[in-house]
């Protein structure tokens, strides 16, 4: 019997806790078996998400020496992935390669090239992140190397996954990609996980304790700096707020310094490892915050919504608008703005009912639009349809098949 199946490369530096790496465990264990063939490979194999991965998803990664022996020279470290990938592409005959995170979409991009893959492997690189905001792409001495060789790799794609509508018109601008290059899929939460818990309503009390949540890497791209300084106003203001951050990346030391410099203590605002049982937490907690100067499609928003806590976001590129239904599923602020941050949060507290019933818009907004297994369906679609069509039907046949669930149409913001 003949074996139909596709075979789906999935590439991606690691599995640690962020949103890029919790996307692409989700197509990896949800794409239909009977129907694909799925592998990954990692540059390193770590990260907190493989213990999620299912056994039937085979992972390949470049040996743990190789990163060892390179670990102090950053370019050979990722080049040296390229031999590696595609010993995988050829050993398992991939007819389908997906790959999250610049980095990933420059090393398939130039392993495509060494083995002449154009017309024989569909390549979809995806946008995670807003490269318009992108300090490596525009203030470093590499910078216009590395822009010319992502756009090298989106230009020699199949089609570029973008994840929001905004992103897809900021990769038209700065890579000057022509609209029928980008496909837009959205990514996805798991509803099944991240459930709904209704929260009572309540009117203000000012000795009562509110619990703020925010998650994310310790970069600057997330704005901490600027949540603390907001918490601190709120502090001098008597109200009575305490801040849970979860997350790991390069600037924990100087966010803990400055919450130590402006005078948080403990009571007032945790620094916490991300964890597991993150989910717990959008539960435990009493608003969400999410204080980024820019994003992608920020999935820890997407969970929130689908857990059902107040939300009090930045208005920043390129996403929190669309997630949150320009402002009818949670209150927008100006980016940037620890006094906007604050306002925003004042606001949420002392009308916490106008939270809640946004927060239950919310959910109905997440269960029509970002449900993981309609995200999967879609890719699962496109991959059916695009080693049988060149380039333009699929385009086509892409726009025949897609439904409402692929976008959100922008409509005048909301701000409170």
């Amino acid at each position: 019997m003949i074996n139909t199946k596709k075979n789906v490369l999935i590439v991606i530096p690691n599995l640690g806790g962020g949103g890029a790496e919790r996307q692409a465990t989700y197509i990896a264990n949800l794409l239909n078996k009977d129907k694909f063939n799925v592998y990954m490979f990692l540059f390193e194999k770590k990260g907190i998400f493989l213990q999620d991965l299912n056994t039937d998803i085979l992972i390949e990664s470049t040996p743990s020496y190789i990163n060892y022996i390179f670990k102090n020279i950053p370019i050979i470290r990722q080049l040296i992935n390229i031999p590696f990938l595609i010993r995988v592409i050829l050993k398992f005959n991939i007819n389908v390669i997906v790959s999250r995170i610049w980095m990933t979409s420059i090393i398939s991009f130039l392993s495509l090239l060494l083995i002449r893959g154009k017309n024989k492997i569909a390549f979809f690189p995806t946008e995670d992140c807003f490269p318009e905001k992108d300090t490596s792409l525009t203030a470093t001495k590499l910078s216009f190397l590395k822009k010319f060789l992502i756009k090298k790799a989106y230009n020699y794609s199949t089609h570029v996954i973008s994840i929001s509508n905004e992103m897809t018109k900021c990769l038209e601008n700065f890579y000057n990609l022509s609209n029928n290059k980008i496909l837009t899929i959205y990514n996805g939460v798991d509803l099944n996980k991240f459930q709904y818990s209704a929260r009572a309503f309540r009117n203000f009390d000012k000795d009562k304790t509110y619990r703020l949540l925010s998650i994310g890497r310790f970069t600057y791209q997330k704005g901490f700096d600027i949540l603390l300084y907001a918490v601190k106003k709120l502090r001098e203001e008597n109200y009575n707020v305490h801040l849970n951050i979860f997350g790991n990346g390069p600037l924990k030391e100087e966010l803990v310094d400055l919450k130590n410099k402006i005078g948080l203590n403990d009571h007032e605002c945790l620094i916490n490892p991300f964890n597991d049982k993150i989910i717990d937490e959008y539960h435990r907690n009493d608003i969400f915050i999410l204080s980024s100067r820019y994003e992608g499609l920020v999935l820890v928003l997407m969970e929130a919504l689908a857990c059902g806590i107040p939300i009090v976001s930045t208005d920043c590129k390129s996403s929190p608008s669309e997630i949150l239904d320009f402002g009818r599923c949670g209150h927008l602020v100006i980016p940037e703005s620890a006094d906007s941050l604050a306002e925003g949060i004042k606001k949420v507290i002392t009308n916490y009912d106008i939270g809640i019933k946004k927060a239950e818009q919310g959910r109905f907004f997440a269960e029509e639009k970002f449900d993981i297994n309609r995200i999967v369906n879609r890719y699962e679609d496109l991959f059916c349809i695009c080693d049988t069509r060149s380039r333009t039907r699929i385009r086509t046949d892409w726009r025949r098949i897609s439904n409402a669930s692929a976008s959100v149409v922008e409509k005048p913001k909301t701000y409170i």
